[in-house]
């Protein structure tokens, strides 16, 4: 298969996942019924996702690297930038708004923690010495992401990001 066709495939996998959850239970997907709509063979499924969970925690992995890339090219200089890219990876119709539905919360947030993990020493920041920093900022974050998902439908995604900053700097959290 040619990386071309096979990041078709991919695609047409997760668009398919994404379409049958706007009408069915997520637990009561089933891989022929991504397949189906996908127009893909099960053993191209199979040679991309072991499980049904991959299919989102994958892409939302992917949304998680395009973010470093952001934040390590200094494209990102502001808490809030910071936050509105985090808030567009819960927001409605992003994979992290799938995840949520789905009910990963848990695998996304191991995701994320591990993220974190992989960034902080590329920004010099060093975990094994700060340990208390880390998990601060873990906790910090994940209050924080709650918080949006609790307002996103009440409050505009620019002032959620203000106000998510605020709640950083007062946490004392970089």
């Amino acid at each position: 298969m040619s990386n071309s066709a096979h990041i078709l495939a991919i695609d047409c996998i997760y668009d398919a996942l994404i379409a049958l959850m706007k009408v069915k239970p997520y637990n009561k997907i089933s891989v022929t019924d991504i397949t189906e709509r996908a127009g893909v063979s099960r053993m191209a499924y199979y040679r991309n996702y072991e499980e049904k969970d991959d299919i989102l925690l994958n892409r939302f992995r992917e949304e998680l690297i395009r973010l470093e890339e952001n934040l390590l090219n200094d494209q990102i200089s502001s808490k809030p930038k910071v936050f509105g890219m985090l808030i567009n990876l819960i927001d409605n119709d992003s994979p992290g708004h799938y995840i949520l539905q789905a009910n990963l919360f848990n695998k996304a947030f191991l995701l994320f923690r591990n993220f974190l993990i992989g960034f902080y020493p590329k920004v010099g920041i060093d975990i094994e010495n700060d340990k208390t920093r880390f998990y601060k900022d873990i906790g910090g974050l994940l209050g924080c992401m709650l918080y949006t998902l609790e307002h996103r439908e009440s409050e505009d995604k620019q002032q959620i990001a203000a106000h998510l900053a605020e709640i950083m700097d007062y946490l004392d959290i970089e």
